[in-house]
């Protein structure tokens, strides 16, 4: 086993400790290491060729998350809701303007 298997075997043994946990076409798994195999997978799929270093931060990336009280951190929540209100100015602009979604 190479060292970015070694470490994804490592961070997915954490993550596979989330309490709380996601259901997707009947399939149960713990939530943080869900997000964590679909951003890498995600990586691969816009990138096949993606650098160790991206695969192995995409795979970590929220790594023992459950673990961290995000209401213990007010300036966080401040961050979090300030973008939220500038995508809803953005959206109702683009409605007044009658701006479409691009077609695939």
């Amino acid at each position: 086993m190479n060292k970015p298997d070694s470490a994804f075997e490592l961070f997915d043994a954490y993550n596979k400790q989330d309490p709380r946990s996601l259901a997707l076409d009947g399939v149960s798994e713990p939530q943080e290491y869900f997000f964590a195999v679909k951003l890498y997978k995600w990586i691969l799929k816009l990138n096949p060729g993606a650098s160790e270093e991206l695969l192995l931060a995409s795979r970590s990336q929220h790594i023992g998350r459950w673990e961290i009280s995000f209401e213990a951190y007010p300036a966080f929540q401040r961050i979090r809701v300030k973008p939220t209100r500038q995508w809803s100015i953005c959206l109702q602009v683009l409605r007044k303007k009658k701006v479409q979604r691009p077609h695939k």
